[in-house]
């Protein structure tokens, strides 16, 4: 089960960090490909992108340090509260295609939540 983790913490380590620093440091570029983004003001949209880049740190921490597994559960905590906020958004807007990718990575996010609490 902790290599099912692992695979599951660095498959969304990896899609976080890639949106993060989209959304963080190429806002010009996140503008013209994401249709929200326009709809959103600038500073909230580098400020999820700064959220996503720091949960996904915090969910691969662990391998460096490894006393510091806690992190990772915090991690998926907040990304699993970021995604429902993203849920809520995206169906509001009728934007149903992002519903379901938002629900499949909060899923995740949630499976790596409880499995840490019982896996560590």
């Amino acid at each position: 089960m902790n290599v099912v983790l692992w695979i599951f913490q660095i498959t969304l380590m990896l899609m976080f960090m890639m949106d993060g620093v989209l959304k963080a440091f190429q806002y010009p570029i996140a503008r013209a490909n994401i249709p929200w983004v326009r709809d959103v003001p600038q500073g909230l949209v580098v400020f999820i992108g700064i959220i996503e880049i720091i949960a996904a740190f915090g969910l691969v921490l662990p391998i460096i340090f490894e006393s510091l597994t806690m992190i990772a559960q915090i991690a998926a905590s907040v990304l699993v509260i970021l995604m429902l906020f993203n849920i809520f958004f995206h169906f509001n807007r009728k934007e149903y295609k992002d519903v379901k990718v938002s629900c499949i990575f909060l899923f995740i996010a949630l499976f790596i939540t409880v499995g840490r609490i019982f896996f560590n």
